[in-house]
């Protein structure tokens, strides 16, 4: 009897999810990507995995930065305040996200450990605040 090997499921992405999430939210509005482009036109929201790793097959456990990107050249002078109050709105989008189905899976869990913050930047124009979070998401 010949037998074939069981094959895993592919593990979802908590990045996938979160960029589809936010786009969904904010996309025609802001650039949402997990790389930013060469030269940002809009403000932008970058979904960054750091580190973490899955509970299991079905289950992606991650920690998470999520960077709001601006800079006077976009949003002139309102741009430190755009930033600030963007991050804490996409903060507050993630955790009303959760147990929605999505098209790639659900957000189940989300904990923000640092932030919304104001991270420095070489260029004195560009304003970004950041959070770190815990999310987990399963298929």
């Amino acid at each position: 009897m010949t037998r074939t090997p069981a094959q895993a499921p592919q593990r979802p992405s908590v990045e996938k999810i979160v960029v589809q999430a936010l786009i969904a939210k904010y996309g025609s509005t802001y650039t949402i990507s997990t790389v930013l482009p060469d030269n940002p036109t809009k403000v932008a929201i970058r979904v960054q995995r750091i580190s973490g790793a899955g509970n299991n097959i079905q289950v992606d456990k991650a920690i998470v930065e999520i960077e709001v990107i601006t800079s006077k050249h976009i949003s002139g002078t309102a741009g430190y305040g755009i930033a600030d109050g963007l991050s804490r709105e996409v903060q507050a989008a993630l955790y009303n996200l959760r147990s929605l189905q999505l098209p790639t899976g659900v957000i189940q869990f989300v904990r923000t450990i640092a932030g919304p913050r104001r991270i420095a930047d070489l260029n004195a124009d560009t304003y970004r605040f950041a959070a770190t979070n815990e999310i987990s998401v399963h298929a």
